[in-house]
This record gives C-alpha cells, structure tokens and sequence, in this order.
C-alpha cells in the first residue's frame, strides 16, 4: 500500500504541473480532457461567513457565489466519515484571465490564508465555459466490503471521507483536506489509476439549464393545434385533440417526476394533478422545494389541468406530476444530487422521469441512478427516462441523453415541421436544437404556452408564459406522451414505451 500511495504522489497536482499538465478525468475508464479557465476559482472556506468578510482575502477578484457548504446533509454516515460545521464555499472571477503559471500562483496564494482550506481551478469543455472543481471526489467500491481499502487509501492520501450514497451504497464521497498535495481531479485520477476501485469521478461544477430564452392560452398551443398561430405554416403539431378522444387524457396513478427546479404544486393549473410532497435533492428531504422558474414551466407542458377554464393544458392533462427539485447549478456535489433525484423518483413510484438539463460532465454515479431506474421501476417493467437533447445546434446530442441507448432523447421541433434551427420559420435564428445519430424524437421546442410561478417570482407576473422554449419545453411533452402510453397500458416495459 505505501509503495503505491508513494507512486500515487508522484502524480499529485503542484504549482509546475498546472502550468504544463493536460488535465482530465475518467469517465467509464477513458479521459474526457479539459481546458483550463483562469478566470475563476473555487474557494472552502472556515471562519469566513459572508461575501464581506472573504472580499479582503481575495483583492480585487469578485465574489460571484457564495453558499453554506453542507455535503453531509444528502449523504448516509459511516464509521470514520468526517463532518465539519460553519464552512462556506465560494465561487470568485479574477479581475482578467491569467497565464496558467500565474494562476497556479494566485490558488497557491490563496490557500496560504488560514480561513481558505482549499483553491480549486476551474476548466472548460466545448459549449459549457465554466465548469468548477470542488473539493469532492466520489469513488465506487469494487465490492461492498472495501471499505476499508478506501479508508486507509484516504488517510495516506490526505483525504476524508464524507459519507456514503443512501441510494447506492457502493459509493462515497471524500473531500481533499490542505493534507493534501494534490486537488480533487487530482487525487481522482490517483485513486482510479490504482486500479483498486470500480469508478472514481472529481466533483465538477457546472450550470445545466437547457432553456434559450424567456419572454384562456389553448389556441395559443400550437404544439397542440397548429393553426399558425405564430404567422407560420397550420399543422405540424402532435395532435392532442384527436389522441386525447381516442386513447384518454391519462389517469392520476400514472406519475411523471419532473425532476427541475422544482414546481409550484400549489398552482391552480397544476394542484389538481400533483402527487405528494416531493422530494428535493439539495437537502435530500421532504418535501420538494421550488427553486427556480423552470419547473413549473416544466411541469405545466407535462400535466397542466385541462377543460378547467383556466389557462394551458398539458400533454398528459389526467396524469400525475411529482415534483423533485434540484438548483440545476454548478455547486459541490451537484451531479451525485441529480442522481439522488433520479433514485429517489423511481423508489417512490415514478413511471416516467423527465430531465429538460444536460450535464457539462460526464458522471458514472448519473449514469448508475437511470440504470437503476431502467432496470428496476414499475415492479422491473421500468421507469421510462426521458432526456434534453441540448440547444446548441450542434450535431451531437447533449449528456446525460446521449448515455444510455435506453433513454428517450428529445430534440425540439419548430412550427413549419421542421428541425429548431436558426433559420427555422419561428424566427428565433440564435438557437437550435442538438440533432444526431443518437436523437430519438423530437417535439414542439419554441414559443410554448405553459404554466409559470404565480405573481412576480416568475418569468412573467401573469403566472403564465407565452414563449417557454428550447428542449426543455419539447422533453416534458415526450414524458406526457409517454404518461399517456402507460396510462393506456401500464404492463408496457420502458423499451415497449420508447
């Protein structure tokens, strides 16, 4: 063990190799590599309460984010994980970007001050320009008795372990301690490269929202009933009226998680559909919070109450909404929350998942949770996960719905019946949506009527919104269709489904 902790260290990040490495992480054993983004840092900090009290330790760079740092609350304890209290993480932008050498100098800087534990970089890749390290790294036991084999590595690496998966107990999470000589990525790869564990992924941050933009509404629907409602081509649309009187409008036992923001499950569109309290995976408890707008947009396109003289109507307008909230936010521990969502929702009855964000990074914790969830919702006929395919115009569709060939990979379609693309007769020539090999559907994307947090928290002050947009809006019409084929018929598999 300590001739390969020796070797381990011999790997482990300095000043001189962030200014020639390339820098990388495995995912499912290959490098997915980055590029380095020196107008960032992510700072854990202890005796620092307030953005105020950190501005004179960082000079003239910005505090841009600063949250309680808590990754114990979402994780099960275990004999020798460590919990720390009254630490904070912060996110902060450096006056102009830096050579690589001058940046290793400023995190090194910075963790030279007592009250910040540690500096992580921050990287790119592709169209997410910003993507954070964190002080976390989750590793994945080969067997469910190592345990101790993690221990003992974390030790002699100068790691602690936080605590272990609730939903998959095969994985951990540890946190880089200033013990260390290294940064997350780095004692990651350290740890993978050993070859003594099943995965081990560094703690990426990064923002995961697939939305473009935001500006009696049935008629409005084009996605409904295309009468060219918006100066374009009548009749590409999805046919609600004559599907909804020859096969239903679903039934309230048929449960669609939008796993989002969260949404407003008090809302006269949507009360009347929603099951439970939810669930919300930043906290890991109960009930579901809301977090943002999106989700009730979200929600809305799912299941909003129809023939209620009110409003919009959703695709599967009898069918039940849970809700599971998530920040969608680059911060510590994002990616194994997202997956807690997924775990949680098919464990309490889901049979449809709808996820309207991609993934910067690719996560095999994510992945584990809709194996998971495939594999094992609805009594094994399972959960049917349903996915955005991204809104880059590129030729690619976006992870998490690239990962598995199982998932329903949804792409946005435009009122003309053709592909969401910049030229597209809606007129909205700064997006488009992904396409490509691994695209399975596409639905109604741009100017969507849907539901909207109530007053003026929301994208509008009139609890509605005209225009929800990108595949976002087109993900949570597939999962209504989808509630709907179920409802139909609930000893459909998820593959029958798809």
């Amino acid at each position: 063990m300590k001739k390969i902790i020796g070797m381990m260290i011999l790997v482990f990040w300095s000043t001189s190799a962030l200014m020639s490495q390339q820098y990388h992480y495995y995912y499912r054993g290959d490098q997915v590599p980055l590029e380095l983004n020196t107008e960032y840092a992510y700072l854990l900090l202890e005796g620092v309460q307030s953005p105020t009290e950190l501005q004179p330790l960082i000079g003239k760079a910005k505090v841009t984010d600063f949250q309680v740092y808590n990754p114990v609350q979402t994780l099960a304890e275990m004999p020798g994980s460590v919990y720390h209290q009254n630490r904070y993480w912060a996110e902060i932008k450096f006056a102009k970007n830096m050579r690589p050498n001058a940046y290793a100098k400023q995190l090194a800087a910075l963790t030279e001050n007592q009250q910040v534990l540690y500096a992580g970089p921050y990287f790119s890749k592709g169209e997410d320009l910003k993507i954070g390290l964190s002080d976390l790294f989750l590793v994945k036991l080969k067997a469910l008795g190592d345990p101790q084999i993690l221990l003992d590595m974390a030790a002699q690496a100068g790691a602690e372990v936080v605590g272990r998966n609730r939903f998959m107990s095969d994985w951990y999470t540890l946190s880089v301690t200033p013990k260390a000589n290294g940064n997350a990525m780095d004692l990651a790869n350290a740890f993978f490269e050993s070859g003594r564990f099943a995965a081990v992924e560094p703690d990426l941050m990064v923002d995961d929202l697939t939305e473009c933009v935001n500006d009696p509404f049935f008629n409005n629907q084009w996605s409904h009933n295309n009468t060219g409602q918006w100066g374009t081509s009548a009749g590409p649309d999805i046919n609600s009226c004559a599907g909804w009187a020859n096969w239903g409008t679903g039934n309230i036992g048929t449960i669609v998680a939008v796993l989002d923001h969260g949404f407003e499950r008090n809302h006269p569109d949507l009360v009347g559909n929603n099951v439970g309290n939810g669930f919300d995976s930043e906290s890991g408890t109960t009930p579901a919070l809301v977090l943002g707008s999106h989700g009730t947009a979200c929600a809305g396109v799912v299941a909003a109450t129809r023939n209620n003289n009110i409003g919009v109507t959703g695709v599967a307008p009898n069918c039940g909404i849970m809700s599971v909230s998530n920040s969608l936010a680059g911060s510590p521990n994002s990616r194994q929350k997202r997956a807690d969502g997924i775990n949680w929702a098919w464990q309490n009855g889901a049979a449809v998942i709808s996820n309207s964000w991609v993934s910067g990074v690719q996560y095999q914790v994510i992945d584990d949770a809709i194996t998971n969830a495939l594999a094992n919702g609805r009594g094994g006929l399972g959960t049917v996960i349903v996915f955005a395919a991204g809104n880059g115009n590129s030729n690619n569709v976006r992870y998490p719905a690239n990962s598995n060939p199982d998932i329903i990979a949804v792409g946005a379609a435009a009122p003309c019946g053709e592909r969401k693309n910049p030229s597209s007769c809606d007129g909205e020539n700064w997006w488009g949506g992904d396409y490509g090999t691994q695209l399975d559907v596409a639905a109604p994307g741009v100017k969507i009527p849907t539901t909207d947090r109530q007053g003026a928290a929301g994208y509008t002050s009139t609890d509605y919104t005209q225009t929800f947009n990108g595949t976002s809006s087109a993900c949570p019409a597939v999962a209504g269709l989808a509630g709907l084929i179920i409802s139909l018929n609930p000893c459909l598999t998820h593959l029958q489904v798809a």
